[in-house]
């Protein structure tokens, strides 16, 4: 970090200790670490804001237009999801709510 500021942080003993475990175990220095984690939680909250504000643009109309397109094609039965090791199949099931909602299922 090329502009940086000093804050003096209070944990709980016990807080303090499970971080310094941590941060040894990911091999870095407990300030990193600590560092690292608050920027994953301003992440966290940034694209939650960010999400939230492209659902207000969202017009349910018209994904209902294009989910019930007459003549689309139904999610098929089985759907092959490929890991980097195996693949795995699972069952995928469609179901149309009499309230025009749509409920996809996949076990």
């Amino acid at each position: 970090m090329s502009d940086t500021s000093t804050y003096s942080l209070r944990l709980p003993k016990s807080l303090k200790n499970e971080v310094a475990k941590m941060a040894k175990r990911d091999g870095t220095s407990l300030n990193q670490f600590i560092a690292m984690a608050v920027a994953e939680k301003v992440s966290v909250l940034e694209t939650e804001d960010f999400f939230k504000e492209r659902a207000k643009q969202a017009n349910l109309k018209s994904f209902e237009d294009i989910l019930f397109h007459p003549g689309g094609e139904m999610p098929r039965e089985a759907v092959h999801l490929i890991s980097a090791s195996n693949v795995i199949t699972s069952q995928r099931c469609f179901e149309r709510k009499g309230n025009g909602t749509a409920v996809i299922y996949i076990t």
